[in-house]
């Protein structure tokens, strides 16, 4: 009976999971840790990725996403998959940090975006490091577009020829180069080949996500604190975490970074409820018949 209803909670957390999945995770080697919704499960390869999932690699691990883009993420990196406002894995994707390869041969749609630029094209191969203020990229095939995040003059789309790299630096001009040697030695081993094509072997598989330990505040504080535009779906899919006591706390303490948040910490009483504050009649005037003034609406 218990083996029964572990399984059961399995089908249920992927079909939670798995709703209108847009990748297929085809490699998961190290720890992978996969926040969907309001849940942290640990990834494995066949996983289906649905649009708002949060992937992250530990030290020495890596994995890679297919839908038609193919997509790895190295070491230590935390991605976004998708807005959900497009069927592409990487439309409206968000680099928090680390590592990617992107294998986009078939041109579908895609824009990312990193602290200090958006990969707007890309009709060939890319890889890409940032962190919270720099970001470098090389175009190992192909040409990429790119527009530079939170410059003070007119966006302008960039366009990068193949073998060509080009890094910025948060609040300054991107600097453009030639070859891979800006990314150093730290390049991810797995970089160096092209990226395998797996999906095919999963395609009749999907396997059930492995609940894992939940995320506190401090797990995923750098989603909270980031520009509006990427940070503020947070409060839809992590509503139900304002009743925990550690994330409740961490929120209230940082709420000037996510203002948004307010109103689930502190909902405005109803409308109703206000509207019959202000029509309170004192109980003596009704008794007497006097002409007691009615209550003030409390503040």
């Amino acid at each position: 009976m218990v083996a029964t209803l572990g399984v059961w909670a399995g089908i249920c957390a992927m079909q939670s999971l798995a709703a209108d999945p847009i990748a297929t995770m085809t490699i998961a080697d190290g720890q992978i840790r996969v926040i969907q919704g309001a849940h942290r499960y640990a990834g494995v390869a066949g996983m289906r990725i649905a649009p708002e999932t949060i992937v992250e690699t530990g030290e020495r691990a890596f994995a890679q996403l297919e839908s038609g883009i193919r997509t790895q993420l190295g070491p230590q990196t935390r991605l976004l998959i998708s807005s959900g406002k497009g069927t592409s894995l990487l439309q409206g994707a968000y680099l928090l940090s680390g590592w990617l390869k992107i294998d986009n041969s078939t041109n579908a749609p895609l824009k990312t975006g990193t602290a200090t630029v958006e990969i707007t094209a890309l009709d060939g191969t890319l890889i890409a490091w940032a962190d919270r203020e720099r970001t470098m990229l090389f175009i190992e095939s192909g040409t990429a577009q790119i527009v530079e995040r939170g410059a003070a003059e007119a966006l302008t789309t960039i366009t990068l020829a193949a073998n060509r790299n080009y890094q910025r630096q948060r609040g300054k001009p991107g600097v453009r180069g030639t070859g891979a040697g800006l990314l150093g030695a730290e390049l991810p081993t797995s970089f160096h080949d092209a990226l395998p094509d797996l999906v095919a072997r999963f395609a009749s598989v999907q396997l059930p996500p492995q609940p894992d330990a939940g995320f506190s505040y401090a797990d995923v504080r750098d989603w909270l604190v980031l520009d509006a535009n990427v940070r503020k779906r947070f409060a839809r899919l992590w509503r139900s975490r304002v009743h925990d006591e550690d994330f409740r706390a961490g929120l209230i303490a940082d709420l000037r970074w996510h203002p948004e948040w307010h109103d689930l910490l502190f909902p405005p009483p109803p409308p109703e409820l206000v509207q019959r504050d202000a029509r309170i009649i004192p109980v003596n005037a009704a008794a007497t018949g006097s002409n007691a003034p009615r209550a003030e609406p409390a503040h």
